[in-house]
Formats: structure tokens, C-alpha cells, sequence
């Protein structure tokens, strides 16, 4: 997939489509957009899933089988995987 998907964009996104919840390891603030797969923690590194994911499209839209394939994959749709790696947890966190 070479551009971000038509029905993630930003442009008809809500406030609540941008949240922030707790890391589930370390309590720090973790920022997440409606179409993160996961994101890393900014403080002990623990990547965790969006508990708010929202990928209704894939009902509806014809790149469907290209979104569902990058989150088999564990990426996010619309980037290359190289820019989404998804590193191992912590085995400890640094305080």
C-alpha cells in the first residue's frame, strides 16, 4: 500500500480520535491515533495495543484486503513496514 488509507483520513477525524491512555507496565501517558495498531511506551518501551482501535472501514472499502494485511502483520495500514517495527518488551523497567 503506497499512500495512507482514504478512510483513515485526518482531515474528517474527530477530537476523541486523538486519546491518551495509561502504559499497562509503567502508568506513563501514551499517545494514540484511532488507526494505531500499537505504540511503544516513551518511558519503559513496552509496546501495547490500541485499546481503542477503530478499523470499521474494512467492511465497507475497497483496500480493505490491503489494511487487512498490514494488521496481520502487525503494521499499520498505510506504512511500510519498515518504518514499523515492532521491537520486544523490556525485560525490565528503567526508572
Amino acid at each position: 500500500m503506497d499512500t495512507i488509507c482514504p478512510g483513515q483520513n485526518t482531515l474528517f477525524w474527530k477530537p476523541e480520535d486523538i486519546f491518551e491512555t495509561p502504559c499497562p507496565v509503567c502508568d506513563a501517558t501514551v499517545e494514540f491515533f484511532k488507526d494505531d495498531v500499537s505504540r511503544k511506551c516513551p518511558k519503559c518501551g513496552f509496546r501495547f495495543p490500541n485499546p481503542r482501535l477503530d478499523m470499521g472501514c474494512l467492511e465497507w472499502c475497497p483496500y480493505a484486503d490491503k489494511c487487512a494485511a498490514a494488521l496481520e502483520e502487525g503494521r499499520t495500514p498505510g506504512i511500510p513496514s519498515s518504518e514499523d517495527e515492532v521491537p520486544e518488551k523490556p525485560e525490565e523497567i528503567k526508572q
